[in-house]
């Protein structure tokens, strides 16, 4: 479990490194509201931005893609054909939403497929995840990939708050975030 300071530090610069054009606001904005449905949907935040990283590399809020069946929407392309019975389709461009969404999605997944590479691969696609396509298996293999690159930066993050460095403006980092974090006061993602 990472404090709230470091999840929002950490995927601030997550989202900085995959899309510098969005400005800091925004980063902090997106980083916040993924990991507050990180911790009330119970789910490790690495998956769900390995998902958005994997989703929609642009991290356009406002992304409405054709799919073989509906259409897919927002930071994590949630799909409207197989998530038309959810209220909360249309807030799927909202990164809370979207997140939570997400993490509805790979815990039914879960429950289907169990801890294993098939349950992140259903994401993308149920039916190849089942079947063990080569396809699927490229999904997982760049979701994983993503993952890896999110701990990074959660890892960084984590170390540069013991270090206290979060409480000092420092240049090489984006000044905006900084300050951000700083009154987050280390609590834990989804502590008011």
């Amino acid at each position: 479990m990472f404090t709230a300071t470091v999840c929002v530090l950490g995927l601030a610069t997550t989202l900085q490194g995959a899309q510098p054009k969005i400005q800091a606001d925004t980063r902090n904005w997106i980083a916040a509201n993924v990991c507050a449905a990180a911790a009330d949907r119970k789910v490790d935040v690495r998956h769900l931005v390995a998902y958005m990283l994997n989703e929609n590399r642009g991290l356009d809020l406002y992304s409405i893609r054709p799919a073989s069946l509906g259409n897919d929407h927002g930071l994590f392309q949630i799909n409207s054909h197989f998530q038309a019975h959810r209220k909360e389709l249309p807030q799927a461009h909202h990164p809370y939403f979207g997140a939570t969404m997400a993490a509805d999605l790979l815990l039914e997944n879960v429950k289907h497929f169990g801890w294993t590479w098939q349950a992140f691969a259903a994401y993308w696609s149920p039916a190849q995840a089942q079947r063990g396509t080569t396809d699927a298996k490229a999904y997982y293999a760049r979701f994983a990939k993503h993952y890896h690159e999110v701990d990074g930066h959660l890892q960084r993050a984590a170390n540069w708050v013991a270090a206290g460095s979060h409480l000092k403006i420092n240049p090489g980092a984006t000044t905006k975030t900084a300050l951000f974090v700083s009154h987050l006061n280390n609590k834990k993602v989804g502590e008011q």
